[in-house]
């Protein structure tokens, strides 16, 4: 069964570490995913050579079994084609639309946005059951 879902987290900016701690938080929160599908923003590709290079030379070889075990697929779109991931570049053009008619031209502390993304989330993902 494949379930496609909407998790907005807010980063505060877009080096490898700040999306390594929001997938931290997103695995805490929603459970490890299968597959994880992105573009190919150079943060997504730092953070998978992180954690292939973390996997294959840090670790103990009894933590590598348990984790390959539960490996998370990772997913690049096709360079220089934008169409290939169009279910979610569909779900962020209703997150921006949304917030626009949301939000206007108001500036919010990180709080306040982080309050209105986590209001978004239900009502963008499945709009059928709201």
């Amino acid at each position: 069964m494949v379930t496609r879902a909407l998790h907005l987290e807010l980063v505060l900016d877009m080096t490898t570490i700040s999306f390594l701690a929001a997938l931290r938080r997103f695995i805490a929160r929603r459970g490890k995913p299968s597959v994880i599908h992105t573009d190919n923003f150079r943060t997504f590709k730092q953070a998978d050579s992180f954690l292939r290079d973390l996997l294959h030379g840090q670790l103990a070889e009894k933590i590598q079994e348990d984790l390959a075990m539960r490996q998370i697929e990772w997913r690049y779109s096709t360079d220089r084609a934008p169409w290939c991931g169009g279910y979610w570049e569909r779900l962020l053009r209703s997150v921006k639309n949304a917030l626009r008619k949301v939000l206007g031209k108001e500036l919010l502390r990180s709080w306040e946005l982080h309050t209105v993304l986590c209001k978004l989330e239900a009502p963008i993902s499945d709009p059928v059951e709201r």
